[in-house]
């Protein structure tokens, strides 16, 4: 398969994995556990304050509640607060009394730790005109409590504003799914320019071309660093996207600066920050050897820029073992950048200058130095490619059970679904690294070969990549579900 039909056979690979993978229905992570008043309560006295329970630390400047009363009135609710004595909880007092009838209360929050936005409604009844108390009165454990996510529709009750910005964007929207997708690509090729460089390339054999193999050292150096420029920069476009669709995600009279002000705005700002470090680093090493200063920034800046997506992710809203948590996130992204942006490098610029280091050589098609090159550079490659994936699939697995909490879990959650369809495909993409672990090794290395055992190799290595991008946009669906266990 060449590289052009392979990314045909991608781009209809992806769109219809994140047709099949992503649920239509929102994914909430911030869940309302509790409220005073409580869902369908019925209050002699009036509230004047609202009280909301989530399961997870939310962001109060970027949380909005409305609260729609008779006739379509609408209450007047100061600004939202976090409680001093509990992060879980957020308050707002009601300004004006309430007559009696019947209520909507709207919300709309975002978790602060990954960014995601939930939201939801529940009614009350105020049934007389008592003279309000100065705090409305937790739930007991009889009453009936709100339990709602952004599966729940609350269109029509929260502000105008709001409610637009949500039908025009949300997290299981198709384009900040791609975003997210963009972004995973580049980031392991990033990861795998650097480690192609300094893991890869120290590795190959030098047997009698010693002039040969230094020739492809240089080549095959300088354009690693321009693919990691290249991938850098991607990175930085698809981080500016992700801005912009968590801004319209959020919606309502959000300001941008209140955004970056945020836990979430301060994680883009590090991987923004991050990824120019990277991009500059890579842009200097263009011009210098391999182990020289500009490499060793560029692959330090690799391993922080593959580190950021844990401080945002599942990984800081787990409550228990978060540091455990967040180390397996960076694990599992550096090994698998280590090995399918490796593999990435490899295909698109090791093999190409191995062969056309051969072909300034003059070395004839079928000549055993031609392949020795290539031959000698996958063997380098595969025990690199064998350790890193044991390292994805065996973080992947720890993390994954931290936050199923057991094996059913996976049948029974959207969550698991989508893991499933992630481990699937991971094995597509360990089935093609084995193929070349036991089969084109030892055809690179048979002397009657000829030119056919490169193609098949590069067939291989494209199939295998193929995969790889796949999971990469089932993982850009999984970050955005909600994990079974908090």
């Amino acid at each position: 398969m060449k590289p052009t039909h392979a990314a045909r056979w991608l781009a209809i690979c992806i769109a219809t994995a994140l047709t099949v993978a992503a649920p239509r229905a929102a994914w909430a992570h911030a869940h309302l556990v509790r409220s005073a008043p409580a869902a369908d309560a019925h209050l002699a006295v009036a509230p004047t304050v609202v009280r909301l329970w989530y399961s997870e630390a939310a962001e109060a400047t970027m949380t909005t509640i409305s609260i729609t009363g008779p006739n379509g009135s609408r209450a007047s609710v100061g600004p939202v607060s976090v409680d001093p004595g509990d992060p879980l909880l957020l308050t707002a007092t009601i300004d004006a009394p309430l007559p009696a009838g019947k209520y909507t209360l709207a919300w709309r929050t975002v978790a602060k730790d990954d960014g995601h936005p939930s939201s939801g409604k529940f009614s009350f009844v105020v049934d007389g005109t008592l003279p309000r108390t100065a705090v409305a009165a937790a739930p007991t454990a009889g009453q009936n409590t709100a339990s709602t996510d952004l599966q729940q529709s609350d269109s029509g009750a929260r502000p105008a504003a709001t409610a637009h910005a949500a039908q025009r964007m949300d997290v299981e929207a198709p384009t900040y799914v791609l975003a997210r997708w963009l972004g995973f690509v580049a980031l392991i090729t990033v990861v795998g320019a650097a480690a192609f460089v300094l893991l890869v390339l120290p590795r190959v054999d030098v047997q009698s071309d010693a002039d040969r193999v230094a020739a492809f050292d240089v080549r095959a150096t300088k354009q690693a660093a321009r693919l990691g420029v290249f991938a850098a920069v991607a990175f930085l476009v698809a981080s500016l996207w992700r801005l912009g669709a968590e801004h319209a995600v959020i919606g309502g009279n959000i300001s941008m600066g209140t955004l970056l002000s945020s836990y979430w705005g301060h994680a883009w700002i590090t991987q923004a920050v991050v990824a120019v470090v990277v991009c500059v680093a890579f842009a200097s090493a263009r011009g210098s050897r391999r182990g020289g200063v500009a490499w060793g920034v560029a692959a330090v800046a690799a391993v922080v820029l593959a580190a950021t997506p844990a401080l945002s992710g599942h990984a800081m809203a787990a409550t228990q073992n978060r540091i455990a948590s967040v180390a397996l996130d960076v694990l599992h992204v550096v090994a698998a950048g280590a090995w399918l942006g490796t593999l990435l490098t490899l295909t698109v610029v090791g093999v190409p200058a191995a062969l056309s280091i051969s072909k300034s050589a003059d070395v004839d098609a079928g000549a055993p130095g031609r392949l020795s090159l290539v031959a000698r550079l996958v063997n380098a490659f595969s025990p690199l490619a064998l350790l890193f994936a044991g390292l994805v699939v065996a973080s992947g697995v720890i993390a994954a059970w931290m936050r199923i909490g057991s094996f059913g879990t996976l049948f029974h959650s959207t969550y698991g679904t989508v893991l499933l369809i992630k481990v699937g495909l991971v094995i597509l993409v360990l089935a093609g690294g084995a193929f070349n672990w036991m089969r084109m090794r030892g055809a690179l290395a048979h002397q009657d070969a000829g030119g056919s055992a490169v193609g098949t190799f590069r067939r291989s290595a494209w199939i295998e990549l193929t995969a790889g991008v796949l999971v990469l946009a089932v993982t850009a669906v999984l970050v955005a579900t909600q994990t079974p266990v908090r």
